[in-house]
């Protein structure tokens, strides 16, 4: 008995297949770039434009309102399907225009490390090895778990890498099959200093796969310090401060740069708070007004929150919460609490995205008459 962990089962030979209308590469890559899957759609290859339209629109609804451990699969998945999905039209075409599609099935390099990125392995299902892709996802879990013991950004940043050094394994893999059962495919024959593939040959156009690849090494190289900063700012707290007047209405917290502004009765007064753009109270009420960098949904963000009020208030009571704020969905709860003074405490914390940032809105209160006054200040918030 043997693992089988490098064998693969060789493909059948076939000549080239001559297309029957000639496809644009340059076409089929800028479609993808509106949005992925559309230049799948323009070669025609319907299963493969369903598989990533729809994956691609479940991971953009999964960031938008998902949670947790699902949320973090999503922000991964959503840029490396896009990615993918320029990439795989591109070369797609010209394949197409060789006539050498059917090669590609079942031993696509691409598809295989797109796989084991998303699947920490299962690229080698895809070419037929079972038993490497199995060994392959365990491993990589394992491997996974033991750096997320302590998630910070360089654990992340490890974590991830394990899985893109799988899907750049796969993908040698794949191609080195598809080589050594297609010779034709190879750009360079060995001990030659000149040579073309049959598919460079079909593809005579402007763009050259070598200034393609230089593209997508560019587009991959941006999305990824874009996602390095991203997670940079994660948590960390927007720290534009804002003016106070006093008007005729009562103390106006204003703040061009956030576009927030905030009004709160006559008698109330301002206090400092690195973490909040605005801190404003009486004696018994007291409003936060707070904005952080964040790439998580809301949800993510109230799950910890209470998390915290739980650990620190056992006895703590709490109720989930939907309303207008400034005239948007906001989600949030209401809690209620003794604190160490035994003072029966009570509080709200709403929350919506605001682009790649998260607005919270934190209102405590001791008495219920205070609860009016508190509804007064969250309809009069303007938010642009």
């Amino acid at each position: 008995m043997t693992l089988n962990l490098l064998t693969y089962e060789p493909l059948p030979a076939s000549p080239p297949v001559q297309a029957e209308k000639r496809r644009s590469p340059v076409l089929a890559l800028l479609l993808s770039l509106l949005f992925p899957g559309l230049g799948h759609l323009y070669l025609r290859f319907w299963r493969h434009a369903c598989w990533i339209i729809g994956f691609e629109l479940v991971s953009l609804l999964v960031i938008a309102g998902g949670s947790g451990q699902l949320h973090a699969m999503a922000i991964i998945a959503a840029p490396s399907l896009y990615l993918f999905a320029v990439i795989d039209a591109y070369f797609s075409a010209r394949e197409w225009n060789a006539g050498v599609t059917g090669w590609m099935i079942g031993a696509n390099p691409r598809i295989t490390a797109i796989l084991n990125l998303l699947t920490k392995g299962f690229g080698y299902f895809y070419l037929g090895d079972r038993t490497k892709g199995i060994v392959c996802f365990l491993a990589t879990s394992a491997a996974q778990g033991a750096l997320l013991v302590h998630t910070n950004v360089w654990t992340q940043v490890l974590a991830i890498s394990l899985q893109a050094a799988i899907a750049l394994d796969g993908y040698r893999v794949a191609r080195e099959r598809l080589i050594a059962q297609h010779p034709e495919l190879r750009s360079r024959p060995p001990g030659e200093r000149n040579g073309t593939s049959v598919v460079d040959i079909a593809n005579l156009d402007r763009l050259r796969p070598e200034f393609a690849v230089g593209f997508f090494a560019s587009l991959g190289a941006a999305m990824l310090i874009a996602y390095a900063t991203l997670m940079a700012l994660n948590g960390h707290a927007v720290r534009s401060k804002g003016t106070l007047e006093q008007g005729p209405t009562g103390l106006t917290y204003l703040n061009p740069r956030e576009g927030i502004e905030l009004t709160v009765p006559e008698g109330w007064t301002a206090s400092r708070s690195e973490d909040a753009l605005a801190f404003l109270q009486t004696d018994e009420a007291n409003v936060i007004v707070q904005e952080q960098f964040s790439i998580y949904a809301v949800d993510s963000i109230l799950n910890e929150t209470e998390k915290d009020l739980r650990k620190r208030h056992p006895a703590a009571t709490f109720a989930p919460l939907k309303t207008k704020l400034a005239g948007r969905l906001a989600s949030g709860f209401d809690t209620s609490f003794d604190n160490s003074k035994g003072v029966a405490m009570h509080q709200r914390i709403l929350g919506f995205r605001r682009r790649l940032k998260m607005f919270l809105l934190i209102e405590t209160w001791t008495h219920p008459d205070n609860r009016h006054t508190l509804d007064k200040i969250e309809r009069d918030v303007r938010l642009q």
